[in-house]
C-alpha cells in the first residue's frame, strides 16, 4: 500500500516496509479460515472472478482462490508488495497495479470486491466506490474488513500503545465515511458482523509480530511512542501479564 493510492504519503509500502509488512501482518491458518468462510456467507456463487483490492503482499490471494472457487484478481499499488504477492500467485490468481480511484478493468466484471482493511487508507472515497460500482456485476458484493467500531477495546495493541487511537483519528477514514461514499454511490448495506480473530497463538509471537512495526499506525506513532510501548509489551510478557493466544475482534461489512 502506497501514499499515491491511500494519501498517506509518510508511509511507503514500495521500500523495506513491505518486507516488514509480510512477516508482521501474517494470519494462523485457522484465523484465515475464518474469513474465507465469510466471504463464502455473503458473496453470490458463481464462476465471475473476485476482486482483492489492496492485496498487500498476497496474505489472502490463494486462500480466497481456493475458498471461493473463483478466479482472483488482486489490485496493489506498491511495487514492493507485488514483489512479494508474486510467491502466492497460482492458478486462476493475477496480480495488477492501479489505483482505488481509477481501477483499470472493464465493467461488470466481479462478483465481488474483498477490501480487507484498505478502505480506510484511500483518500478519494467517492472516486473508489463509484469504481467498485463500475467494476462490479449486478447482484455483486462488497466486503469491507477491518477495525473500525471501537478501536480502543477491539485493538489489543492500544493497551501498548494508546496514541494510535489518535493517529487513526487523524489520517484515516471513519467507517462512517466509508459508508457514506458506497451508499451515495449506489450500495446499500446489508450485513455487518463483528468477527473475533487469533492473530498471535502465544505472547513471544505477538511480540515479535508487533516489533516488525507493520501496521500503519504504529508507523505514524512517533519512534520514541513506539519503543515506548514495545518496552511495556515486553515487560508484561516477561512477568506472566500477557498471555497467548491473542485475539482482537473486526468488522465485516457487506454492501450490494
Amino acid at each position: 500500500m502506497s501514499g499515491l493510492l491511500f494519501g498517506m504519503g509518510d508511509v511507503d509500502y514500495s521500500g523495506p516496509l513491505a518486507e516488514a509488512y509480510d512477516r508482521g501482518r501474517r494470519l494462523p491458518p485457522a484465523t484465515t479460515r475464518i474469513w474465507i468462510e465469510a466471504a463464502r456467507r455473503h458473496l453470490p456463487t458463481g464462476s465471475d472472478p473476485v476482486l482483492d483490492l489492496g492485496a498487500g503482499t498476497g496474505r489472502f490471494l490463494r486462500a480466497l482462490g481456493e475458498g471461493l472457487g473463483a478466479p482472483i484478481v488482486g489490485l496493489e499499488p506498491a511495487a514492493g508488495m507485488r514483489a512479494l504477492a508474486m510467491e502466492h500467485i497460482g492458478p486462476a490468481i493475477s496480480l495488477v497495479g492501479g489505483t482505488a480511484s481509477k481501477l483499470p478493468f472493464a465493467s461488470d466484471v466481479f462478483r465481488g470486491v474483498w477490501a480487507s482493511q484498505v478502505l480506510h487508507h484511500v483518500t478519494d472515497l467517492e472516486g473508489c466506490a463509484l469504481e467498485l460500482r463500475r467494476v462490479i456485476k449486478q447482484g455483486g458484493r462488497v466486503l469491507v474488513r477491518g477495525m473500525y467500531e471501537a478501536l480502543p477495546t477491539q485493538w489489543p495493541l492500544v493497551r501498548y500503545f494508546p496514541g494510535v487511537v489518535s493517529v487513526h483519528e487523524r489520517f484515516f477514514s471513519s467507517l462512517e465515511q466509508m459508508r457514506i461514499a458506497l451508499l451515495c454511490s449506489g450500495f446499500s448495506e446489508l450485513a455487518h458482523e463483528c468477527i473475533e480473530q487469533v492473530v498471535a497463538e502465544d505472547a513471544e509471537s505477538f511480540y515479535e509480530r508487533t516489533a516488525q512495526r507493520a501496521d500503519s499506525g504504529l508507523v505514524l506513532l512517533s519512534d520514541s511512542d513506539f519503543k515506548a510501548g514495545l518496552a511495556t509489551l515486553r515487560h508484561e510478557i516477561d512477568h506472566g501479564r500477557c498471555i497467548g493466544p491473542i485475539s482482537e475482534i473486526l468488522d465485516l461489512v457487506v454492501f450490494g
